[in-house]
């Protein structure tokens, strides 16, 4: 919802001395513009721009494997284009130590890692996006991170 302030602070009153226009299929994934269009005592139009972004999804199972681990996350193809997952040996995914997988499927369910080490932990998290077209380019739009889980990776056989 929105809500317009004078430059006093006061709570101007919708219809009565701003109107507001939006911009249509605002339901989906992407960005939006918002008018405000001001009457009677104040005059002028303000617009602002506001994103709706893609519904996130989870780490379902994380499986160790020899110098590696496989992530399966729960499937959300309703407006994604596609996943990225993080991978970290830091819990705070510092950019040293942290590494990302794009996986351009929305269908797609899993990801095999391939670690540089055995026997090390890793903090894996995922996050979903959707690729909008803004001002003539492609943008990507992402969900918010799942929560992080751990995994060791195994001995090589």
């Amino acid at each position: 919802s929105v809500t317009v302030h004078d430059s006093k602070g006061i709570e101007l009153k919708k219809d009565v001395d701003y109107t507001i226009g939006y911009s249509a299929g605002r339901k989906n994934a992407g960005s939006y513009t918002v008018s405000i269009k001001f009457k009677d005592n104040y005059t002028g139009i303000v617009n602002k721009t506001f994103t709706i972004r893609p519904k996130p999804t989870v780490i379902a199972k994380i499986q160790p494997k020899s110098k590696g681990f496989k992530v399966t996350w729960k499937k959300q193809m309703s407006q994604t284009t596609g996943y990225e997952v993080q991978y970290s040996t830091k819990n705070k995914f510092a950019a040293q130590g942290t590494w990302s997988k794009n996986i351009a499927k929305n269908n797609s369910t899993s990801i095999t890692v391939s670690a540089k080490k055995a026997l090390q932990k890793y903090y894996i998290r995922i996050r979903t996006y959707k690729i909008i077209k803004k001002n003539g380019k492609s943008v990507k739009i992402y969900s918010s991170w799942s929560k992080s889980k751990s995994v060791v990776t195994r001995k090589a056989a």
